[in-house]
């Protein structure tokens, strides 16, 4: 069955690694204070609220499921918990790190071992972005021999990149194994499928992956 609303991961950040530590789904987000539609895939009013000056912050709806102990241990019995130190990950928009609060926080059952919840998140000190704003895009002429390149993107901040091209022959994308520079020559193996990149933009605080426009089929 379909679900409405728009994915949301929380992590805990310790070092260069963040631990999940929540999986949820938002159907009420506001950035900024201004509310951002689900259902609509431009997002083109977060990219806007980043170019506007100011306090940059979000508020959203959640329910999901808590992954460790960590974070039921300081949301129950508390107003409003602080999660110090961690990382929000917002489907198709991008990532946020800094401080954020956890209230109104209730369990309302049981996903195998792990627990299910609702509750309200709010920014507070808010440590960096990494926010795409243009897609990594595909250029080159889609034929056997011949040299495709991909753009990383437009991104908040500096991060470091890192691509993955991937071929799909009818059965959905896979990993090209060793293609994992800015260019791709298209072999024999390719003629006939489709094929894309992703681009993993990383800052200390985690990553993100980009997906590129998909070209094909290649031909011989």
């Amino acid at each position: 069955m379909a679900k409405s609303g728009r994915k949301i991961r929380i992590r805990q950040l310790s070092g260069i690694s963040a631990v999940p530590v929540a999986g949820a789904r938002t159907d009420n987000l506001a950035i900024a204070a201004q509310a951002i539609d689900v259902t609509d895939k431009d997002d083109a009013g977060w990219r806007t609220l980043l170019a506007e000056a100011g306090s940059r912050t979000i508020t959203a709806d959640v329910e999901g499921v808590l992954t460790t102990d960590a974070l039921l241990t300081v949301s129950v019995g508390a107003g409003s918990s602080l999660l110090a130190d961690h990382s929000v990950e917002i489907e198709n928009i991008g990532l946020i790190a800094g401080d954020f609060f956890l209230s109104n926080v209730a369990l309302t059952g049981q996903m195998a071992d792990a627990v299910t919840f609702t509750a309200t998140l709010e920014s507070g000190e808010l440590l960096g972005f990494l926010i795409q704003s243009v897609a990594p895009a595909i250029t080159g002429t889609t034929e056997e021999g011949e040299t495709l390149t991909v753009s990383n993107g437009t991104w908040t901040g500096s991060p470091s990149y890192a691509r993955q091209w991937q071929r799909d022959t009818g059965a959905g994308f896979g990993n090209i194994s060793g293609a994992t520079s800015a260019t791709y020559v298209l072999q024999a193996g390719d003629v006939g499928a489709t094929i894309r990149c992703l681009v993993t933009a990383t800052e200390t605080f985690g990553s993100v992956v980009g997906i590129s426009n998909t070209v094909g089929p290649i031909t011989a």
